[in-house]
C-alpha cells in the first residue's frame, strides 16, 4: 500500500495501481468538466486527468504548490493523477 494524507485525512493505494509519485503540474483547467476534475495535464505526451479527491471527499480544499506531489495511477480503464498532502513511505497491508 502507498499511504499518503489529504488534509487531516490518512488514506492509502494498493501498490499495483501506482504508477509512479510527481512533483505538481499546473493542469489545464477544462471549461465545463465536473469539479472534480481539476484538469488535464500532459507526461511525456499523454494526456491525463487531474482529480481533485479533496472536492470528492468534501475535504478542506488543497493548497498545492511547486512541492506537492501528485500520485500517477492506472485502473483498469485508464491513467490518471490525483494531488495529495503528502506521500509516506510505503507498507504491507495487514
Amino acid at each position: 500500500m502507498l499511504p499518503f494524507h489529504l488534509a487531516a485525512q490518512q488514506y492509502a493505494v494498493p501498490l499495483e495501481h501506482v504508477l509512479r509519485v510527481v512533483p505538481m503540474l499546473l493542469p489545464t483547467q477544462l471549461p465545463g468538466a465536473p469539479a472534480n476534475i481539476a484538469g488535464v495535464v500532459s507526461i511525456h505526451g499523454q494526456i491525463l486527468p487531474v482529480i481533485d479527491l479533496a472536492h470528492v471527499f468534501r475535504l478542506p480544499e488543497l493548497k498545492v504548490d511547486l512541492w506537492t506531489p501528485m500520485i500517477w495511477l492506472s485502473t483498469s480503464t485508464r491513467e490518471l493523477l490525483i494531488p495529495v498532502s503528502s506521500v509516506e513511505e510505503i507498507s504491507q497491508a495487514v
